[in-house]
């Protein structure tokens, strides 16, 4: 993460971490939040808990290891009310397991399924990828 923090320091970055002290945490969410380093790098320890305005984008640079992590990831953005966007690299060497869950999460979004992604969403689910996983997930994240 910090890595790619540092390539990107010319746009204000900041990298949260497991291998960062909680300290050192704070102080980057901090930065953040205030707006002074408007990128965040961070692993899944930032997917939860946090609950910042503003947050419009969330790439992920790789797959959650299941629904309810990915859904939080996703659900950083767009929050109150507000539109965002979460993009996601797909690997179809790696992440077929999850696609039937990623469908659903897109239809129940009223986002468009793209069609390379919809010929991969028979394949067999991960027990953590089961579409019938995706409103549990969802209402934990939404509170509904």
């Amino acid at each position: 993460m910090d890595v790619c923090a540092r390539n990107f320091a010319e746009f204000g970055t900041v990298a949260i971490h497991g291998d960062k002290q909680q300290h050192e945490r704070d102080k980057a969410l901090a930065s953040f939040v205030a707006g002074e380093q408007p990128l965040m790098f961070a692993t899944d320890v930032a997917a939860r808990g946090l609950d910042i305005k503003g947050v419009t984008h969330v790439m992920n640079f790789d797959m959650a290891r299941d629904v309810e992590s990915y859904v939080h990831r996703i659900g950083r953005t767009g929050r109150a009310g507000e539109l965002g966007e979460a993009v996601t690299f797909w690997n179809p060497d790696y992440d077929k397991e999850c696609t039937p869950a990623l469908c659903k999460i897109a239809r129940n979004a009223g986002q468009e399924v793209p069609e390379w992604l919809t010929k991969y969403e028979k394949n067999k689910a991960a027990k953590l990828w089961k579409a019938d996983k995706v409103d549990a997930a969802l209402k934990t994240v939404l509170g509904a």
